[in-house]
């Protein structure tokens, strides 16, 4: 997947799905939940988009499960 995506000081860089993981790993969320996030997400992602849009879908699809690992992401 070669997708730029445009951080927060606006610079680009190429998404990482791994960044992504390893961010809903650190929020408490188990294999099944993060597997599920990063599918959703990876189907939705397009060149250009802004890691805050990416940050906020992650942070919407884990309060609909789990709202206390949501509330640490």
């Amino acid at each position: 997947m070669h997708i730029k995506i445009v951080k927060a000081d606006g610079t680009s860089e190429y998404f990482k799905i791994e960044k992504l993981r390893r961010s809903l790993r650190r929020a408490g969320a188990i294999p099944e939940e993060v597997n599920a996030i990063v599918a959703e997400i990876s189907s939705e992602i397009y060149d250009g988009i802004h890691t805050q849009e990416i940050y906020r879908r992650a942070f919407s699809l884990l309060r609909e499960n789990e709202v206390a690992i949501a509330a640490r992401y």
